[in-house]
């Protein structure tokens, strides 16, 4: 989605690739010991029309629970 970036500049701000990546990238944050206060999605969904988020729901499925359990080993 931010493939109209030089790589640095999304690195500054942005989560992507794999879910393991991404994981990889969260650990890389907490364990600078920054926190992490939200996670946006890109697209954004429209808080209002109620339907599925395939984003939020395949970030909640495949990157919280692999988060978990590297953060808990």
């Amino acid at each position: 989605m931010v493939s109209f970036l030089p790589d640095e500049v999304a690195d500054a701000f942005a989560m992507y690739g794999t879910p393991t990546m991404i994981t990889g990238q969260l650990e890389q944050v907490l364990g600078d010991g920054l926190p992490i206060s939200v996670v946006v999605t890109h697209p954004m969904p429209a808080p209002l029309s109620g339907g599925p988020s395939p984003y939020l729901d395949r970030f909640a499925a495949e990157v919280i629970p692999l988060l978990r359990e590297r953060l808990s080993s």
